[in-house]
């Protein structure tokens, strides 16, 4: 129990942290992408601007005039500009991209990219008219270097993020085995009480049935007295047995068990108390069926949920069960009239509750079953589910 919790505990940690290196390095490589594109922006704008003003100081534009302005970036980014007019097209030099491509891609006003020969780029256009032309200009500039930065940018995150959640699970692992010492030795100081305690009121209940049995002339009241402290001795076992399934060293080796046998003898053994009660219990196990448990788990386990019948039906009623095989899964069914007043009804919820269901929930935590308590109208009806052991028979004919 201790270990799944201190596994539970370890991957939260983990989590948690692998949540945050996520954000972190997500956060650090979309502002970084988000720098990089204001830049290039930026960067295009500037040259239209600059290109802009020039042209409106001439009173026409030549290729003489073209080759005098600066078309290369402030920054010495690769910047490119391409000038339309009615009369022809001026290109920077050793551009890149045909002016029709660029042309086809640019809209007056706005930012937009496109990828060319396998690479990126990134343009700005817009348009007036000086008179007796319209001249459109179009900034551009090749992103392929940003692309390549994020790029190594993003594997340089993932390897240090990487390397940042091994270092994570190590220390959390180390943090949560630490931590949880303080639990282990409660724990298993709490269970060593719990089997001395269950060991030494044995003495003393065994003492008082002797007691009783001695000097108790009143044979009702007898009776009462006996039944009680059987009671309190079943519950003492019932404790330590529960201590011993929760403890660390507990390991079940379980084995196909034979229940259709095992659960009419476990029946019949109750029959002379439910009779006490006036409940007749009657049903039927189908033959040949097999689960892996073990015969003394297996055995606690029909006894818990008939004790409930005991504690819990209405005296003088009728009570029914059946074992049966469905779609490679055992089950367990059993349904009786349950004990109620008027002003509390019936809960299952309170069938539920105690020392006895403890164990019959862990024990159906080893065999990978569950049990189900539910009311319907008065009849409350438990159900126990657990897989089929298929044992195969191989018979040998001989000629």
């Amino acid at each position: 129990m201790l270990k799944r919790f201190y596994l539970q505990i370890s991957f939260l940690m983990i989590l948690g942290t692998v949540v945050l290196l996520s954000c972190f390095g997500g956060f650090v490589y979309l502002e970084l992408a988000r720098q990089l594109r204001m830049e290039s922006d930026a960067s295009l704008r500037s040259e239209f601007a600059e290109v802009h003003d020039r042209l409106l100081t001439v009173s026409r534009i030549s290729e003489d005039v073209f080759r005098l302005l600066d078309t290369t970036d402030d920054k010495g980014m690769s910047v490119y500009t391409l000038i339309h007019t009615s009369s022809g097209n001026y290109v920077s030099d050793n551009s890149p991209v045909a002016p029709a491509t660029l042309l086809a891609h640019a809209s007056d006003g706005h930012l937009t990219s496109m990828v060319y020969g396998g690479r990126h780029y990134r343009i700005f256009s817009d348009s007036f008219v000086k008179p007796g032309e319209s001249v459109q200009i179009v900034t551009y500039e090749s992103t392929e270097q940003t692309y390549v930065t994020l790029h190594h940018v993003r594997d340089l995150l993932l390897l240090v993020g990487s390397v940042g959640v091994l270092g994570a699970v190590l220390f959390h692992l180390w943090i949560a085995r630490k931590a949880l010492i303080p639990a282990q030795k409660t724990w298993k100081a709490h269970q060593d009480m719990l089997v001395e305690l269950s060991h030494e009121l044995q003495t003393p209940l065994a003492t008082m049935n002797a007691i009783v049995a001695t000097h108790v002339a009143d044979k009702e009241i007898q009776d009462d007295l006996s039944r009680e402290i059987l009671e309190a001795s079943t519950l003492v076992k019932d404790i330590l047995y529960l201590s011993r399934l929760n403890a660390e060293s507990f390991q079940v080796h379980l084995q196909p068990v034979a229940v259709s046998d095992l659960t009419d003898e476990v029946i019949e053994r109750f029959r002379p108390l439910l009779q006490q009660h006036r409940i007749e219990l009657s049903g039927s196990s189908q033959p040949g069926l097999f689960v892996m448990s073990t015969p003394e788990m297996w055995t606690r386990l029909i006894s818990i949920v008939c004790k409930n019948v005991v504690d819990h039906a209405e005296e003088g009623t009728e009570a029914t069960w059946s074992l049966k095989s469905q779609s490679h899964m055992i089950q367990f069914r059993l349904q009786n009239r349950a004990r109620s007043t008027p002003d509390a009804g019936i809960h299952a919820r309170d069938i539920t509750r105690g020392v006895g269901m403890k164990i019959a929930n862990r024990i159906l935590e080893e065999m990978q079953g569950n049990i189900d308590i539910r009311t319907d109208g008065p009849w409350v009806v438990t159900t126990i589910v657990v897989p089929q052991k298929i044992k195969l028979e191989f018979q040998r004919s001989h000629p």
